[in-house]
């Protein structure tokens, strides 16, 4: 939905015209020209609604790669990219329940307060994450609050008995789904990638406001799904016999933001595991990563933009994580793709493309964390660089098992 809410052009160029190798133009050196990186701005700002923030469109809905980028600029004391921020966060409180708590996926009419039914997982988790973050740079306590009801949504409403999530509740739901990953929860829908996303907001939501609450609720999903047998070294069993990037993807980022924000070891090594399955069995050899394993069909499985952005993201900030090369190297491989004119310049705009760019760029803040895990003043000092700096920031854990009880 988000992928077809952000192509609303003049004359887009699908992804599926560029999965056909004999079309495909010829691949560019891993980073953004420099003309290049100039449309994708002017494309960034020239697609902003300067009245209600967000994009363009009649359909308003929370492009979070954008948001993120301005939230990135405002922090580097860019004004206007504040005010860009600024304005698509609190308009884009509109899009919240005020009954049930939660938030719509999008509204239409351009008014925000015409708001769809819908509230997707990818909504909850998506919106959750971003307002965490936006706390975090900008200090709003309306951001915080924001942040505060998504997350008692998911406590009240979507968690279940057994400690996992349940896909948001609707009456339009296909109960035949070949995604469905059934853990017998009184035949709730749950779904791996979902939780996965969850877990990763979850734990995002607690690195920047400091609420034990999320991080429990984080964890116990996260353990509960660990709990299943393991099959394929991702640290999670599927029922499906197409594995899925998206899915991949969402457990990796879900293991190493856990890592992030609880010492343990064990998140991390699962994270790594997961990131070396990504690589092996979804590379395209041409640039990027394709949507699913497998080969019968070249337009079903070819790469998609979103899905490269956030994988070459994760693979980018897991190489300092782990100094592993290989993971530095596949993050400029997914950027091969991303720097293709015709791909970039396919939709609205891609922020999240600038993102990619600016992050291999340069490197993150590292905060080493060493000491007793008991000793209180190693807790504060984590706690302290937990909630500073954005998310572009590695905490090396030394010589402690668990920070996140204190």
């Amino acid at each position: 939905m988000h992928t077809l809410l952000k192509s609303h052009a003049a004359d887009p160029i699908p992804d599926i015209v560029l999965a056909d190798r004999n079309n495909r133009p010829p691949l560019t050196k891993a980073g953004l020209s420099p003309r290049l990186r100039q449309k994708l701005l002017y494309m960034h700002v020239s697609s902003f609604d300067w009245e209600q923030g967000g994009l363009k469109t009649p359909i308003k809905f929370l492009d979070r790669d954008s948001i993120e980028y301005s939230l990135t600029q405002a922090a580097l004391h860019n004004k206007n990219e504040e005010r860009m921020a600024r304005l698509s966060l609190i308009n884009g409180m509109g899009l919240l329940d005020p009954d049930q708590g939660g938030i719509y996926q999008f509204a239409t009419q351009n008014c925000r307060h015409q708001c769809h039914y819908s509230k997707s997982m990818a909504a909850q988790a998506g919106s959750l994450r971003l307002y965490s973050l936006a706390y975090a740079l900008l200090r709003e306590h309306d951001f915080l609050a924001t942040a505060r009801n998504i997350c008692d949504y998911l406590h009240d409403v979507l968690l279940t008995p057994a400690g996992v999530f349940q896909s948001v509740p609707t009456d339009t739901v296909v109960h035949m789904d070949k995604y469905k990953f059934s853990m017998n929860d009184n035949n709730s829908r749950i779904h791996i990638h979902e939780n996965a996303w969850a877990i990763e907001a979850l734990a995002t939501f607690y690195e920047f406001s400091g609420e034990p609450g999320a991080l429990e609720m984080a964890t116990g999903a996260a353990d509960r799904l660990l709990s299943e047998p393991v099959p394929d070294n991702s640290g999670v069993k599927y029922a499906q016999a197409e594995l899925r990037l998206r899915d991949k993807l969402a457990i990796a980022r879900a293991f190493l933001q856990l890592y992030r924000v609880t010492g343990e070891r064990r998140y991390l090594q699962l994270a790594d595991d997961t990131a070396g399955f990504i690589c092996s069995q979804f590379i395209n050899a041409r640039g990027g990563f394709n949507t699913c394993t497998g080969n019968t069909d070249d337009n079903k499985h070819a790469p998609q933009i979103d899905e490269n952005i956030c994988t070459s993201r994760f693979l980018n900030l897991l190489y300092y994580y782990t100094d592993k090369i290989n993971y530095l190297e596949m993050a400029r491989h997914g950027l091969r793709y991303l720097a293709i004119p015709q791909v970039a310049t396919s939709r609205m705009e891609e922020a999240g493309i600038l993102l990619l760019d600016e992050e291999l760029s340069g490197t993150p803040l590292k905060i080493p964390m060493t000491g007793d895990k008991n000793d209180p003043r190693v807790a504060k000092l984590h706690q302290a660089a937990l909630r500073s700096f954005g998310w572009y920031k590695v905490l090396h854990h030394q010589g402690t098992e668990s920070l996140a009880d204190h």
